[in-house]
């Protein structure tokens, strides 16, 4: 939802919403909730990895572009979260 909702104000009521909606099922420690950043990061990162793993020559869009258009988008989520939590804490 970060990456596709462009205006992050939207985006944090989205996010909000959901993680209360979630939160009445089943309850989260603050601990939980401030692993969330890293937790998105890392699922990125290893979904890389599958990618990277089931490459083969014929694919055209496993390019070095495609490669750091993918590592931009984890960076500006670890900017934006450890930006966002500093707001909050």
């Amino acid at each position: 939802m970060f990456f596709i909702e462009s205006d992050k104000n939207v985006y944090e009521q989205k996010a909000t919403s959901f993680l209360n909606g979630y939160q009445k099922i089943r309850r989260l420690s603050n601990e939980e909730i401030n692993l969330i950043p890293e937790a998105g990061a890392s699922i990125y990162i290893f979904y890389l990895g599958i990618q990277a793993k089931r490459f083969d020559w014929s694919n055209i869009f496993f390019t070095e572009n495609y490669l750091k258009m993918y590592v931009e988008r984890i960076k500006n989520w670890i900017e934006y979260s450890e930006r966002n939590n500093n707001t909050k804490n």
